[in-house]
């Protein structure tokens, strides 16, 4: 495997994004609450579980700091791994065209 370096960044939700967890996240414990003593699995429950978790996957703040990042760097950016989530990939494309014109 080849050295890389790994730098984190930490992001908040929006005020819009962080109502939706919240609110998710009580749906999941009621659903849970109520299904705890059945046996088996829950569809219902699984679905708000990846709903809330495509809340996270998908914070548009990622795109402001994706962009920040490009700015800092500029052409000391020689390759890179950026994660996503498929519903951002288009903007990530146009961020990475915009600075770089995907080479």
């Amino acid at each position: 495997m080849c050295s890389y370096k790994y730098y984190p960044t930490i992001v908040d939700l929006t005020s819009e994004e962080n109502e939706e967890y919240l609110a998710l996240t009580k749906e999941i414990g009621r659903r849970y609450n109520f299904n705890k003593s059945k046996k088996g699995d829950d569809l219902a429950l699984k679905t708000l579980i990846f709903k809330r978790v495509a809340v996270k996957n998908n914070a548009i703040i990622k795109l402001d700091e994706l962009e920040k990042i490009f700015k800092e760097l500029g052409d000391s950016l020689n390759y890179c791994i950026i994660y996503c989530s498929g519903k951002q990939m288009s903007d990530v494309k146009k961020l990475l065209n915009k600075y770089y014109r995907l080479r």
